[in-house]
């Protein structure tokens, strides 16, 4: 497991509403072509992000995802 998901599950552990944590947790996964995995983890990170502190990173990262995966980004932001 690379070291960026594992520093990204310890913070998620640590702090599991740290939005942050979980959009890092994506990336890694997105470069790992983890792509559903990454999806998943978008869409938690935007379950608690109520603040829609992390909304301009989603949107720029769910579109890549469902590319691979053939999923609706939309949903997974909360575009509507």
């Amino acid at each position: 497991m690379p070291e960026a998901l594992r520093d990204a599950e310890e913070a998620i552990k640590i702090d599991p509403k740290f939005v942050k944590a979980y959009i890092r947790k994506a990336l890694t996964q997105q470069a790992m072509k983890e792509h559903t995995k990454a999806l998943e983890t978008l869409q938690k990170a935007t379950e608690i992000d109520v603040e829609k502190k992390v909304h301009t990173e989603c949107l720029a990262l769910a579109p890549r995802l469902t590319r691979s995966t053939r999923g609706s980004w939309s949903k997974t932001c909360r575009t509507s």
